[in-house]
Protein backbone atom coordinates (compact mmCIF):
# COMPACT_ATOMS: atom_id res chain seq x y z
CA UNK A 1 0.00 0.00 0.00
CA UNK A 2 1.72 3.06 -0.93
CA UNK A 3 0.78 6.81 1.18
CA UNK A 4 1.00 9.89 -1.18
CA UNK A 5 1.27 13.06 1.11
CA UNK A 6 0.63 16.53 -0.99
CA UNK A 7 2.17 19.33 0.18
CA UNK A 8 -0.48 21.39 -2.28
CA UNK A 9 -3.45 22.69 -0.86
CA UNK A 10 -6.58 21.12 -2.36
CA UNK A 11 -9.13 22.85 -4.34
CA UNK A 12 -11.13 22.80 -1.29
CA UNK A 13 -8.47 24.41 1.34
CA UNK A 14 -7.94 27.24 -1.67
CA UNK A 15 -12.00 27.60 -2.09
CA UNK A 16 -12.44 27.92 1.83
CA UNK A 17 -9.50 30.59 1.88
CA UNK A 18 -10.76 32.42 -0.84
CA UNK A 19 -14.64 32.78 1.04
CA UNK A 20 -12.85 33.99 4.62
CA UNK A 21 -10.64 36.21 2.50
CA UNK A 22 -13.68 38.03 0.66
CA UNK A 23 -15.86 38.30 3.91
CA UNK A 24 -12.87 39.48 5.89
CA UNK A 25 -12.59 42.44 3.32
CA UNK A 26 -16.60 42.85 2.61
CA UNK A 27 -16.70 43.46 6.61
CA UNK A 28 -13.67 46.28 6.46
CA UNK A 29 -15.65 47.91 3.68
CA UNK A 30 -18.78 47.68 5.53
CA UNK A 31 -17.37 49.37 8.89
CA UNK A 32 -15.30 52.13 6.26
CA UNK A 33 -18.91 52.74 4.46
CA UNK A 34 -20.69 53.33 8.11
CA UNK A 35 -20.79 57.32 7.07
CA UNK A 36 -21.28 56.78 3.14
CA UNK A 37 -25.14 58.71 3.58
CA UNK A 38 -23.67 61.64 5.25
CA UNK A 39 -22.80 64.37 2.82
CA UNK A 40 -19.24 64.66 1.70
CA UNK A 41 -18.50 68.33 2.67
CA UNK A 42 -19.32 67.30 6.33
CA UNK A 43 -18.48 63.61 6.76
CA UNK A 44 -15.29 64.02 7.65
CA UNK A 45 -15.94 66.67 10.88
CA UNK A 46 -18.63 64.45 11.76
CA UNK A 47 -16.11 61.57 12.04
CA UNK A 48 -13.78 64.02 14.34
CA UNK A 49 -16.37 65.40 16.78
CA UNK A 50 -17.78 61.84 17.11
CA UNK A 51 -14.20 60.90 17.76
CA UNK A 52 -14.03 63.66 20.06
CA UNK A 53 -16.98 62.86 22.15
CA UNK A 54 -16.29 59.34 22.37
CA UNK A 55 -12.75 59.93 23.81
CA UNK A 56 -14.52 62.95 26.35
CA UNK A 57 -17.07 61.21 27.64
CA UNK A 58 -14.50 57.29 27.92
CA UNK A 59 -12.68 59.87 30.18
CA UNK A 60 -15.38 61.95 32.09
CA UNK A 61 -14.22 65.41 30.65
CA UNK A 62 -17.72 66.15 30.84
CA UNK A 63 -16.68 69.96 30.65
CA UNK A 64 -15.18 69.49 27.07
CA UNK A 65 -18.05 67.23 26.44
CA UNK A 66 -20.57 69.77 26.57
CA UNK A 67 -19.55 72.09 24.14
CA UNK A 68 -19.88 69.19 21.81
CA UNK A 69 -23.83 68.75 22.53
CA UNK A 70 -26.84 70.28 20.70
CA UNK A 71 -29.24 72.53 22.08
CA UNK A 72 -31.61 70.40 21.04
CA UNK A 73 -30.14 68.18 23.62
CA UNK A 74 -29.17 70.60 26.77
CA UNK A 75 -32.46 72.38 26.71
CA UNK A 76 -31.15 74.92 28.20
CA UNK A 77 -29.11 73.12 30.63
CA UNK A 78 -25.75 75.18 31.47
CA UNK A 79 -22.36 73.29 31.37
CA UNK A 80 -22.14 73.75 35.34
CA UNK A 81 -25.73 71.73 36.13
CA UNK A 82 -24.73 68.83 33.28
CA UNK A 83 -21.26 68.40 34.88
CA UNK A 84 -22.41 67.90 38.18
CA UNK A 85 -25.48 66.24 36.86
CA UNK A 86 -23.64 63.62 35.12
CA UNK A 87 -20.67 63.31 37.83
CA UNK A 88 -23.65 62.43 40.79
CA UNK A 89 -24.81 59.78 38.48
CA UNK A 90 -21.45 58.52 37.65
CA UNK A 91 -19.80 58.65 41.46
CA UNK A 92 -23.27 58.16 43.44
CA UNK A 93 -25.96 56.06 41.43
CA UNK A 94 -23.32 54.06 39.96
CA UNK A 95 -23.76 55.32 36.36
CA UNK A 96 -22.35 52.54 33.65
CA UNK A 97 -19.61 54.27 32.62
CA UNK A 98 -18.89 53.77 28.92
CA UNK A 99 -15.50 52.08 27.89
CA UNK A 100 -16.08 51.74 24.08
CA UNK A 101 -18.54 53.31 21.08
CA UNK A 102 -18.41 51.24 17.68
CA UNK A 103 -20.67 53.41 15.60
CA UNK A 104 -22.11 50.88 12.98
CA UNK A 105 -25.01 52.70 11.30
CA UNK A 106 -26.16 55.86 10.41
CA UNK A 107 -29.91 56.81 9.56
CA UNK A 108 -30.99 60.37 8.19
CA UNK A 109 -33.68 60.83 10.75
CA UNK A 110 -35.14 64.44 8.97
CA UNK A 111 -33.64 65.60 6.35
CA UNK A 112 -34.40 69.96 6.74
CA UNK A 113 -33.17 69.91 10.50
CA UNK A 114 -30.27 67.58 9.94
CA UNK A 115 -31.19 65.00 12.44
CA UNK A 116 -29.10 61.75 12.57
CA UNK A 117 -29.16 58.58 14.66
CA UNK A 118 -25.81 56.98 14.80
CA UNK A 119 -26.22 53.29 16.28
CA UNK A 120 -23.40 50.95 17.83
CA UNK A 121 -22.17 48.47 19.62
CA UNK A 122 -21.24 50.31 23.47
CA UNK A 123 -18.58 48.86 26.14
CA UNK A 124 -20.17 49.56 29.13
CA UNK A 125 -18.41 48.65 32.89
CA UNK A 126 -20.73 45.54 32.80
CA UNK A 127 -21.59 44.37 29.26
CA UNK A 128 -21.71 45.27 25.40
CA UNK A 129 -25.31 47.03 24.42
CA UNK A 130 -26.77 48.57 21.13
CA UNK A 131 -26.21 51.89 22.12
CA UNK A 132 -27.34 55.18 20.15
CA UNK A 133 -26.23 58.87 19.65
CA UNK A 134 -27.86 61.35 18.08
CA UNK A 135 -26.11 63.98 15.69
CA UNK A 136 -27.47 67.44 14.32
CA UNK A 137 -26.20 68.99 11.71
CA UNK A 138 -26.55 73.09 13.32
CA UNK A 139 -24.97 75.76 10.79
CA UNK A 140 -22.46 73.75 9.33
CA UNK A 141 -21.46 72.16 12.55
CA UNK A 142 -22.05 68.69 14.18
CA UNK A 143 -23.40 68.57 17.68
CA UNK A 144 -24.98 65.47 19.64
CA UNK A 145 -26.61 64.20 22.32
CA UNK A 146 -24.66 62.20 24.72
CA UNK A 147 -23.92 58.52 23.93
CA UNK A 148 -26.45 56.20 25.74
CA UNK A 149 -28.02 52.67 25.99
CA UNK A 150 -30.09 52.00 23.66
CA UNK A 151 -32.81 51.05 26.40
CA UNK A 152 -36.69 49.66 24.99
CA UNK A 153 -39.70 49.91 26.44
CA UNK A 154 -39.37 46.80 28.10
CA UNK A 155 -36.15 47.87 30.36
CA UNK A 156 -33.39 45.80 29.36
CA UNK A 157 -31.06 46.86 26.90
CA UNK A 158 -30.51 44.43 24.34
CA UNK A 159 -26.82 42.77 24.23
CA UNK A 160 -24.98 44.46 20.57
CA UNK A 161 -26.36 42.57 17.38
CA UNK A 162 -23.52 42.41 16.05
CA UNK A 163 -19.34 42.12 17.31
CA UNK A 164 -17.26 45.63 16.66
Amino acid sequence: MKIVVSTRPSRLTIFLLAILFIAQAQGRAQNQDIFAEVPVPVRARLVERLKLLIEYDRTQQWERMYDLLSDRFLQGETKEHLVNRVRYVDEKLGGDKLIEFTPQSITLLHEDSGWWLIRGCGKFRQRRVDTVVEAFLQNGEWYFSQIRQNIPIDGDPKPCSKKP
